[in-house]
This record gives C-alpha cells, sequence and structure tokens, in this order.
C-alpha cells in the first residue's frame, strides 16, 4: 500500500488578503513535520515491502508477521500526527478557503476503509461501508480524505479486535445547495460525557488537572467549518460513539473563523 503523501498547500485555494510573515515557529514546524512526513513514508514502504515479501509465506512465524502488522499501524499513525501538526498550522489562516473540486466520494470513503482494513490484524476488525456507487460532490478531496482518515484511525484505535468500524456518506439537501454527510462510527468505549464539551477543541483538560492538545479531532473541525460545515459527537443503539462530518458542496464553504487563532 502506497503511503499517502497529500500537501495541504495544493489542497487550499490562494489566501483572499495579503499573507503575513508567518512566524518562525509556525515555519519551523511545518520544516520539521515535512522531513519526518517523508522519513516515515520510506519506513513505511519498506516494512510494507517486508510484509508482502514475507506475509504469503506459510511458515511465517506468527509473532512476526503480528509485529509487521503493528509496526504498519503505528507508522501510519505517526504519519498522521505529523501531517495533523503541519496541517493545523495551515489551516488556522482565516483567509485560506477550501479548494472544491467535482470527486468521486464512492472511491475515496471505499479506499480509506480499505486501506485501514489492511492495517487491522489482517481483517479481523469489521470494516462496514454505506456509500451508494457513483456519490459525487465539489468538495476539497484532500480535506474530506483526511478527516474521513482521522475519524476511521480514531476508532481503528479503540475498537476490540472483532469490533466494528462503520463509514456512510451521503448528499443532503441544504438551504442553498448540498451537503455531504460523512459519519464514521465504532463499537469501541464510548467517550465520557464531560469531554464532550471540548472534545474538538485544540487545548482540552484532562481529568487529572494537565491540559492536553488536540490533533485529529480539532483538524477535523477546522476542515468541516472551512467547508461552512461541522462536525459533532452523539451514539445510537448499536454504537457507542457516533461521528458526524458535514460539508457544504461546491463554493458555499467559508473560511476559518477568526475565533480559532
Amino acid at each position: 500500500m502506497a503511503a499517502e503523501t497529500d500537501d495541504m498547500s495544493s489542497s487550499l485555494a490562494g489566501s483572499t488578503r495579503p499573507k503575513e510573515p508567518r512566524s518562525f515557529l509556525s515555519e519551523a514546524t511545518s520544516l520539521l513535520a515535512h522531513d519526518l512526513n517523508n522519513q516515515l513514508a520510506l519506513l513505511l514502504a519498506n516494512v510494507e515491502f517486508l510484509d508482502e515479501f514475507f506475509g504469503g509465506q506459510a511458515d511465517l512465524d506468527a509473532d512476526v508477521r503480528e509485529t509487521l502488522s503493528i509496526s504498519q499501524a503505528a507508522l501510519q499513525h505517526m504519519m498522521t500526527l505529523v501531517r495533523n501538526m503541519s496541517d493545523i498550522a495551515r489551516m488556522e489562516d482565516p483567509g485560506l478557503r477550501p479548494a472544491p473540486t467535482a470527486t468521486d466520494l464512492t472511491r475515496m470513503v471505499r479506499s480509506v476503509a480499505r486501506e485501514h482494513r489492511s492495517l487491522h490484524d489482517r481483517g479481523a476488525l469489521k470494516m462496514v461501508v454505506d456509500c451508494p456507487d457513483g456519490l459525487r460532490a465539489e468538495v476539497d478531496p484532500t480535506l474530506v480524505r483526511r478527516v474521513a482518515h482521522n475519524l476511521v484511525a480514531n476508532g481503528r484505535r479503540f475498537v476490540e479486535r472483532d469490533g466494528t468500524v462503520r463509514v456512510t456518506a451521503a448528499l443532503e439537501p441544504a438551504q442553498d445547495g448540498q451537503d455531504l454527510v460523512l459519519t464514521v462510527a465504532n463499537t469501541g468505549p464510548a467517550i465520557p460525557e464531560e469531554r464532550h464539551a471540548t472534545l474538538f477543541d485544540k487545548y482540552r483538560l484532562n481529568p487529572d488537572g494537565r491540559v492536553a492538545r488536540g490533533m485529529g479531532l480539532y483538524f477535523c473541525r477546522l476542515a468541516c467549518e472551512a467547508h461552512g460545515g461541522s462536525i459533532v459527537l452523539s451514539h445510537d443503539a448499536d454504537f457507542p460513539t457516533l461521528f458526524t462530518a458535514r460539508f457544504a458542496c461546491g463554493p458555499r464553504g467559508g473560511s476559518m473563523d477568526e475565533e480559532l487563532l
């Protein structure tokens, strides 16, 4: 499986106002994240090669097989964290906007699910995808794909070995067009009620009093709001954790809210 190497700079349209010089720390973070991502992609490619080369051997030791699987999952997770670190810095610029493009959402959603299924104990995870054939809409494909990746990865980390992650995608009518509604649910433990209010914040206070920095879910919030949408947490009878991400399709998406800065 080839490592994902998308670049947010090619996804976001030009600023609507003159850009101010970015701080040294922001620039250094982006450069460091770029270099780390390249090295992680190289490591992941090598681990995937070893998995393909040795994985088909019937007599391969079970511990070796499990080590290869765990290594791939860990590297994918690290790459996601590094990308989030870099992309959040870019997306917090309120002058940046998404670049809507006609996108094959069916292919995207199924691709994300397939990649995560292959990383979880060779199919032990049950991945349910509910997305109609031929689903297309004008959204920023890089942002939407990254939101899907973050939410599926989040669910995959917390489900049991034989648990389920369900991904759905559909278009819903909106007041001035259509919205893409992406849901990702999992059978892992429910998120405590006291965490809901700050779940999508950049910073939150842990029960032990320490301040934690959000990455994945904060990124998802920024990406949805950049499209003029939103993201919420809920649950249903089958899934204790259910995320619903909404994206306004076409040119309706707004820029980042300056309150996020």
